[in-house]
């Protein structure tokens, strides 16, 4: 991640005061070698760690190890709230701290950091403005969300208390940043909320960018969420993908012409239930789609991404969601009215070619023995055979239910 990592730690432990009392979070164990500082850094690989404590912090002090790591302690003797902490910090270290500062929250057990994530914070430290990373969940009416555009700018904070307006937005705030320090010190906020309170100053100033994370952050600030993630192991399981098409996979087929999109997409209750699955075993969702009535001029691209808001917003109500999206705007065959001629090409992306597998595979730090593909057509067939994915059709997957539940971890 980088060689310098910011913790928001805290220390006094209070809301796991009931259930392991005297323990800040950041010493809370997740077996007999590891705490939750010491995967922290072992997954991020820091050899500098900066620590954001408040004054009852004294039993993480005495905790720090292993002697590899340079650490650095900045203590809050009022609460200051996780903004506050931070630029407390970054005032302190300002003359020894990068342009860019990685900063985590201290109630989160990172999974298998993920190599793109790691190549992924380099290329953004190298770009302008301050990046904050999305997940998805089964709740995102309870949780602190973002709209983005096109170029992945915040254009929007809606909270928890807030509605989005028209789609509902399922793209909610991690807890990792990627931020200037140069941003951080010379905004007036002293105390405050990173997301809440310093998030929509950076908005106004259009200096805001999000992207996915790429590996898994696990939050354990309760006893209920920390005893579920022991109980699960899942901090320490490799992670799994179903990669699924969209059209007649995801969403009931509408056909290819140019009245097609009248039609609002209709879920496909059978890849409901699947996703339901994969969400409930933390299998990344990728979606794999050809959309060549772009290319044919039958709808344009933000056209499209209006669809997909559309699936999003069906999807949130039925409490699952995917992960990401890969799609194919080409097509190889002109003599559509209409039809956009630079996206008329033999590509490489277009399924049955496995370019979005590429692509996903480069990204997700994917391998085709952690991965399946269901879809439809002889596209999708193909698709799998070029990139050597088992291949499950929609169609008849209820009798290969139980082999992909073995798969998915359904028990």
């Amino acid at each position: 991640m980088s060689e310098n990592l910011i913790i928001i730690g805290g220390g006094k432990g209070v809301r796991m005061a009931e259930y392991m009392p005297g323990i800040p979070k950041l010493l809370l164990p997740l077996d007999n070698e590891q705490t939750v500082l010491s995967r922290l850094i072992k997954q991020t690989h820091a050899s500098s760690v900066y620590l954001a404590l408040n004054s009852d912090s004294k039993k993480i002090t005495d905790e720090l190890s292993p002697p590899s790591v340079n650490f650095q302690i900045s203590i809050e003797e009022e609460p200051l709230g996780t903004f506050g902490a931070l630029k407390l910090l970054a005032q302190r270290y300002s003359s020894v701290l990068p342009e860019k500062i990685t900063v985590i929250l201290g109630d989160l057990v990172c999974n298998e950091y993920q190599k793109y994530q790691v190549n992924l914070m380099k290329e953004l430290t190298k770009r302008d403005g301050n990046w904050f990373f999305f997940t998805k969940n089964n709740h995102p009416h309870d949780s602190d969300r973002i709209d983005l555009e096109d170029n992945r700018r915040i254009k929007a904070l809606y909270k928890k208390t807030e509605t989005s307006p028209k789609f509902f937005v399922n793209k909610t705030v991690s807890g990792l940043y990627l931020l200037n320090l140069k941003d951080v010190l010379q905004t007036d906020l002293d105390r405050g909320d990173i997301v809440m309170d310093f998030l929509p100053t950076l908005i106004s100033q259009q200096n805001a960018f999000a992207t996915e994370l790429l590996c898994n952050l696990n939050d354990i600030g309760t006893p209920d969420r920390y005893k579920a993630l022991i109980k699960s192991g899942s901090y320490s399981v490799k992670r799994k993908y179903l990669l699924m098409d969209l059209d007649g996979t995801l969403i009931v087929d509408r056909g290819s012409s140019p009245t097609a999109y009248e039609i609002t997409p209709t879920l496909n209750p059978v890849a409901v239930n699947l996703l339901k699955r994969c969400n409930k075993n933390r299998v990344k969702v990728i979606i794999i789609t050809n959309q060549g009535d772009i290319a044919k001029g039958f709808l344009s691209k933000p056209q499209f991404e209006n669809e997909i808001r559309s699936i999003e917003d069906q999807l949130w109500q039925a409490g699952v969601w995917f992960d990401d999206l890969f799609y194919c705007p080409h097509h190889p065959e002109r003599g559509y009215e209409g039809e956009i001629i630079d996206l008329k090409i033999e590509c490489e992306c277009r399924k049955p070619k496995s370019g979005m597998w590429q692509k996903a595979k480069e990204k997700w730090s994917i391998s085709t023995d952690n991965a399946v593909f269901v879809g439809d057509t002889h596209f999708d067939e193909g698709f799998c055979r070029a990139a050597n994915l088992k291949y499950y059709d929609i169609n008849s997957i209820q009798g290969q239910l139980e082999e992909l539940d073995k798969f998915i971890g359904e028990s």
